[in-house]
This record gives C-alpha cells, sequence and structure tokens, in this order.
C-alpha cells in the first residue's frame, strides 16, 4: 500500500505513520474490505496503541475508513 492522496499534510503524515506502524483503521479496512467507523479514538487504544496516540497527536479524535473496490478486488 501506499499513499495517493491526503485531504492535507497531517492527514498525510498520519497515513504514512499507518503504513509505517503496521496498525490503524485504513490498513484494517483494506484487510477487510469492511468500512471502519470510530466515533471515539479514546476507546479504542488497545486495538491500535501507536496509531491512537499518533492521532490525537496530530489533532484527531475520530476515525473513518472505507473501501475502495475495483470489481471485487479491494484496492
Amino acid at each position: 500500500l501506499r499513499v495517493m492522496a491526503a485531504s492535507d499534510e497531517r492527514v498525510r503524515l498520519l497515513e504514512l505513520f499507518q503504513l509505517q506502524n503496521d496498525e490503524g483503521p485504513c490498513l484494517e479496512c483494506f484487510r477487510t474490505g469492511t468500512p471502519v467507523l470510530v466515533p471515539d479514538l479514546t476507546r479504542e487504544a488497545d486495538r491500535w496503541p501507536h496509531f491512537v496516540t499518533a492521532a490525537h497527536r496530530s489533532g484527531f479524535g475520530a476515525v473513518q475508513a472505507l473501501p475502495m473496490r475495483l470489481r471485487d478486488e479491494v484496492v
């Protein structure tokens, strides 16, 4: 996986963080092919400990990841 686009620099850096640390909502979404909706990241510290810390440092408190598909394949 690689980051193709981001809405701003903070988001791009957080996406790169997920790839480098192999944890986070986007990776989970890609692997499962299902949406990941987290309205309160503080409740997910056990699920993604490094990502939650980085997201809070960047000012994020919630995340949403949606799978992108090309026919039957998650891309």
